[in-house]
């Protein structure tokens, strides 16, 4: 099944399908994140170091994405 040649709804969908499972897994990736370095610093502290390392947060959004198709 190609997805090029699906109604333009169904591209739609899974588009937007993958967006939402990109930015969940990323949020979720954040979260464990935090979880696991406990609550001593801030988040926002936390999230510009997280966010500035692309091996800590790039596998998440690519997680929520094959987790949402």
């Amino acid at each position: 099944m190609n997805p090029l040649n699906s109604k333009n709804e169904h591209q739609l969908a899974l588009i937007v399908t993958c967006v939402l499972g990109a930015v969940i897994g990323t949020l979720f990736g954040f979260t464990v994140s935090l979880i696991a370095i406990g609550a001593a610093t801030p988040a926002g502290t936390w999230f510009d170091a997280w966010s500035q390392n692309a091996a800590r947060y790039w596998p998440w959004p690519v997680f929520g994405v094959v987790i949402a198709d």
